[in-house]
């Protein structure tokens, strides 16, 4: 119980004070014996809204060039931070373009990916929408991918890559559903592999002529 304080001015009296009892709402709790029981709600089983079959990421022929232009920029870069004595940077630079060299190298294998009722799926990989930010579509030497942002450390982005038929219906139909959970929203070019290729590019006229024939009769015409 609480009480309200009500103030009574009489005439020739001092006020008075005057308690009005007033009733308490309480909230009902479980004991052992009566235990409140909050019934779940049930769980359903992912429906599969959207599928396609992809490269399991973009992958882009490259020329002789631009391999060996790879070769002799991340050995620059590595010998100058190695004169710099920054061996932490050099290791990494060295490790950077290895990757870079392989992913370019090895044709990806195809896989499955999927828009669901709780999120997007690739191959056994499922993340749900509550960890989705934004989506966009780009495009990247003429191949088409769906890309996703997320609240994630890492990755960042998800790169979904979409098959070269029927493009343009399967890009209408994604966008539909994936609008009914997250936004649109063009969060711009992933250029960073855009602006190595103009290094590259930039760098071919001073590139050893010997060099790059001799990397292409020996790996890139195998």
């Amino acid at each position: 119980m609480i009480c309200d304080l009500i103030l009574i001015n009489l005439p020739s009296v001092k006020p008075l004070a005057i308690f009005k009892l007033m009733p308490v709402k309480t909230v009902p709790k479980g004991t052992e014996d009566s235990p409140i029981v909050v019934k779940p709600e049930p769980f359903e089983k992912p429906e599969v809204k959207i599928t396609w079959t992809a490269p399991a990421r973009l992958f882009i022929k490259r020329n002789p060039v631009w391999f060996v232009g790879l070769i002799v920029l991340a050995v620059a870069v590595v010998v100058v931070l190695a004169l710099m004595k920054q061996w932490t940077f050099a290791i990494a630079t060295a490790a950077f373009a290895f990757v870079l060299f392989s992913i370019n190298t090895v044709e990806p294998g195809t896989q499955t990916f999927s828009i669901t009722s709780y999120g997007i799926k690739m191959g056994q990989k499922h993340v749900k929408y509550n960890v989705l930010k934004w989506f966009w579509f780009g495009e990247h030497e003429g191949h088409s991918a769906l890309y996703i942002s997320t609240y994630l450390n890492m990755p960042h982005v998800f790169e979904l890559p979409l098959p070269d038929e029927n493009t343009k219906e399967l890009k209408e139909k994604i966008q539909t559903e994936l609008l009914k959970n997250i936004p649109y929203h063009e969060e711009g070019a992933r250029d960073w592999l855009n602006s190595i290729d103009n290094i590259i590019y930039r760098i071919e006229p001073y590139l050893p002529k010997f060099l790059v024939n001799w990397y292409s009769q020996k790996f890139h015409n195998a």
